[in-house]
């Protein structure tokens, strides 16, 4: 878009906000952002977020993240690293039994390990140092202007202190962001009730990293018998350790105990690996998450407004998809109002470059979502999980063999960090020669984890881990990134 600069309002100041703030900012355009907590420290401490639920859960940047805020932001990653953000290869914190010598291309993989509240720190000072940003810090927006043309569109936002007049209004509140309330109140217009799957339980302690290498047991996610483990980097000499569960499964509701968490924990090559590595420096923290989806797919009800990330789409952490997601939805937004002439145009061609580049990865997420849930119940019921279709065999197969075959590993890593799909990995004669040999593994050991009478989880032989939805094979170098 060429022919003026717009005016847009951005409601919420989480790393989708932020991101898309700044690259419409650096693109011309004047952009304000409404955000109802404080601003964030200096140093980047994690000062509490009371309308974001999942603020103590770890936070992933994929090795996608890593290759588009390159592109897009390429002084990003450097002002991570300079506030603490730790370089990570995602394939390498693997055994090297496992992955092989080092390979040309392996630093494809590579991203950085930092918490959520540095980067958020990180983008807002890069959005505060451009002059098309202003801030609305501790502001609480409470409705949206109607457009003064009187066509059913926003011209705005309302705040508890005034108007904020927009050309475009970026819904970057989450997964309970009120702006759907909002329509409702101004165009009666009825909300669209959100479908919920599957709900899991998660369960986290923060760790001191003492320093040196980090630990190379296994993927950053593991699947157990009922339960499936994260170990994160975090930066700032932090990481995390997760037990994720179904939220219905009373047994392992245990893990809230420090004492049954650990026992869990350890019980894994994986878990205990990470575990000895540093020391704990909080309780188990809980979280519940879901993903969720507006009930009708379609267009906006309404002209000028454009909801990313979480507003959009709500997917599970289980997968660590979320922030790279919002970015990658914040990157397409930013390229369609480029090659537009006009706000419609731009939102109609944003509406097809996230069907071409967002939404496979939106919809491949809840399918493995949905899976691995059901895998989890019938695992705690003591059952075998069978499933009438082909892919999901042949993510079992790819999980389980990423774990004895580079080539598979590698696979599984690009599927992982969202770097290609399945069906490019698997489209791969080599990949599915390999995964091949693995169809029917278990998928699991046979013994099913639960809570003894006094509420210690007993322990369980490690397990396979998967590295996200049909996982894919990173040692094929001449898989292209998706766009």
């Amino acid at each position: 878009m060429t022919h003026r600069p717009l005016d847009i309002a951005v409601l919420g100041a989480g790393p989708t906000g932020l991101t898309a703030a700044l690259l419409l900012a650096r693109d011309g355009h004047r952009v304000t952002v409404c955000e109802a907590d404080a601003r964030r420290c200096q140093d980047g401490s994690a000062t509490p977020r009371p309308g974001v639920s999942q603020f103590g859960l770890p936070h992933v940047l994929l090795p996608r993240w890593r290759h588009e805020m390159d592109a897009a932001l390429p002084d990003l990653v450097p002002a991570l690293l300079t506030a603490g953000a730790r370089p990570v290869n995602l394939l390498h914190l693997q055994e090297p039994g496992t992955t092989g010598a080092a390979r040309a291309g392996d630093d494809w993989f590579g991203t950085v390990a930092v918490g959520r509240a540095v980067l958020e720190q990180v983008l807002s000072n890069l959005a505060a140092g451009d002059p098309n940003v202003r801030f609305r810090f501790a502001t609480r927006a409470t409705g949206v202007l109607p457009s003064p043309r009187g066509e059913r569109c926003l011209g705005g936002l309302r705040t508890e202190d005034d108007d904020v007049p927009a050309d475009l209004v970026i819904d970057a509140g989450g997964g309970h962001s009120p702006v759907p309330g909002w329509l409702h109140d101004t165009y009666g217009i009825p909300p669209q009730q959100r479908r919920l799957g599957p709900r899991l339980t998660f369960f986290c302690r923060h760790f001191e990293d003492p320093g040196g290498p980090l630990p190379q047991a296994g993927p950053i996610l593991t699947h157990h018998p009922s339960w499936s483990l994260l170990t994160l980097p975090t930066g700032h000499r932090r990481f995390a350790i997760v037990v994720a569960a179904t939220a219905d499964d009373r047994a392992l509701r245990a893990l809230r105990d420090p004492d049954a968490w650990h026992a869990a924990v350890e019980s894994t090559v994986v878990g205990r690996a990470w575990a000895e590595h540093g020391r704990p420096v909080s309780g188990v923290l809980v979280h519940s998450a879901a993903d969720a989806v507006p009930a009708e797919a379609g267009p906006a009800a309404v002209g000028r407004l454009v909801a990313l990330g979480d507003a959009q789409t709500v997917t599970n952490p289980l997968l660590g998809r979320g922030v790279t997601i919002g970015a990658l939805s914040a990157v397409t937004l930013r390229d369609s109002i480029r090659a537009a002439d006009d706000v419609p145009e731009a939102l109609a061609r944003y509406q097809s470059g996230y069907a071409e580049r967002v939404a496979g990865w939106v919809d491949s997420s809840l399918w493995l979502t949905r899976h691995r849930v059901a895998e989890l119940r019938a695992q705690a019921a003591g059952e075998p999980y069978r499933a009438d279709d082909a892919r999901w065999a042949m993510t079992v197969a790819l999980r389980v063999g990423a774990l004895q075959d580079p080539v598979l590993a590698r696979a599984s890593t690009l599927v992982g960090g969202m770097l290609a799909d399945a069906a490019a990995v698997f489209a791969d004669p080599e990949v599915r020669n390999r995964c091949s040999r693995y169809l029917g593994a278990p998928a699991t050991p046979s013994s099913p984890v639960g809570a003894s009478q006094h509420g210690a989880v007993r322990p369980t032989p490690p397990t396979s881990p998967i590295g996200e939805e049909p996982s894919t094979t990173q040692g094929a170098h001449h898989v292209h990134l998706a766009r």
